[in-house]
């Protein structure tokens, strides 16, 4: 059983990342347990939050969250970098 670190010491943000490559890619981010904090950025939150629980409980990660991120819409990013700038991330 993979543990988990204490503290993340970077932030890794990867789009798409509710199916697909993009979970495939978090998925190994989370297994090598390079103490990373995993972000699923997705225009979907039901599939983001979906995803966010299904990589947690495979990997036993703990460093995985969701947000809302639809790059077609400026607004969307706008809200999207505003959220994650309140959020305390490693850098």
């Amino acid at each position: 059983m993979m543990q988990t670190p204490i503290k993340a010491s970077k932030t890794v943000i990867i789009t798409g990342g509710s199916s697909g490559l993009g979970y495939y890619c978090a998925q190994a981010i989370a297994q090598s347990c390079t103490n990373w904090h995993i972000i699923i950025a997705s225009r979907n939150l039901p599939r983001v939050e979906e995803a966010v629980q299904q990589l947690t409980a495979e990997t036993n990660y703990s460093f995985i969250e969701g947000m809302t991120l639809d790059l077609a819409s400026l607004a969307s990013v706008r809200h999207f970098v505003q959220d994650f700038q309140t959020r305390e991330h490693p850098p």
